[in-house]
């Protein structure tokens, strides 16, 4: 038996995780959907959708091979629709991926493959597999420039160009959703904040009326900023995020840190070794000791004339 296994994991794997709990409300899940595939109508409705089994594993057998696979998929929702069905699966991807066509072809073959194979083999005659469709809302701060179909990366003779099969990837950029065609408050909310931040020229002033819900701040900090940043915002203690405050603070932190691992290089580098205490008296003090500390550095004789500044 030949085996495969593989599972697609993010450089920085916090947002996938942060996206798929958010999107697996089937609220928030039916409206991205709407908006995405059908220009904001209302096709889905939350009433119609249940969370299937995102477990893409299956096993291709053919004669004396077989091959199991295992491809994880972030969502993937069973729509009921008029006493018919469909499966709409939702990936999260974070960077530009020029094999994104052929990973959705992968993820829905695995799917159609799955359905096979629950079918009892006396049954399969009469088998109709569930039709499958895959959306990846791509959120990078790049521009998406890579293909959209398989046939995009394939140089076809003109004469065979219409022979060979293609596969299409419905996959959209979060920063050209247009949110007018959005109706949840959660994912305008949501992809509003990212596009602006996306768009933003760093003058904290356009940020001044980004007033966000701590779950969906959660989500923009977590998409858009780093690990830190994240945290940050997870730990305001209000319901209600002041995107520009936080930001502010948190930019302002970060300087502080630089100016006191620089400062802490500096006495080092004259002192050789510096004491703990030292240490922690600069990694708690404000920003007027700091620039006193700065100032008094190069005449200082000993680490205890920088003490001083403490006292």
């Amino acid at each position: 038996m030949y085996t495969v296994t593989h599972h697609d994991v993010l450089l920085n794997t916090t947002p996938d995780p942060t996206l798929k709990d958010f999107f697996k409300q089937k609220e928030r899940f039916a409206d991205l959907i709407n908006c995405l595939l059908f220009h904001g109508h209302t096709v889905l409705c939350d009433e119609n959708l249940s969370l299937y089994d995102s477990n893409s594993s299956t096993v291709f057998d053919h004669k004396a091979i077989e091959m199991s696979v295992n491809k994880g998929r972030d969502i993937m929702m069973r729509v009921n629709h008029n006493d018919l069905a469909l499966l709409i699966g939702l990936e999260n991807q974070q960077t530009i991926d020029y094999t994104m066509p052929f990973r959705i072809l992968v993820y829905d073959t695995i799917t159609y493959n799955q359905q096979f194979h629950m079918v009892n083999i006396t049954s399969r005659k009469s088998f109709y597999p569930i039709p499958v469709v895959t959306c990846v809302l791509y959120y990078g701060d790049k521009k998406w420039r890579q293909p959209y179909s398989l046939t995009e990366r394939m140089v076809i003779p003109y004469i065979y160009k219409y022979l060979i099969n293609d596969w299409y990837g419905h996959i959209y950029d979060i920063k050209d959703i247009d949110v007018s065609q959005l109706n949840h408050p959660d994912n305008i909310m949501m992809i509003e904040a990212v596009q602006k931040f996306y768009q933003w020229d760093r003058n904290l002033e356009s940020l001044r009326d980004m007033i966000l819900t701590k779950e969906v701040a959660v989500v923009v900090a977590t998409i858009i900023g780093n690990k830190k940043f994240s945290i940050k915002v997870q730990k305001e203690e209000s319901e209600e995020i002041n995107m520009c405050t936080v930001f502010d603070e948190y930019v302002k932190e970060r300087e502080m840190k630089g100016k006191v691992s620089l400062l802490l290089t500096l006495l080092k580098s004259k002192f050789g070794v510096i004491s703990d205490e030292l240490i922690m008296k600069l990694e708690n003090s404000t920003t007027d000791e700091l620039n006193q500390v700065t100032l008094t550095i190069l005449n200082a004789r000993t680490e205890e004339d920088i003490m001083n500044i403490f006292n």
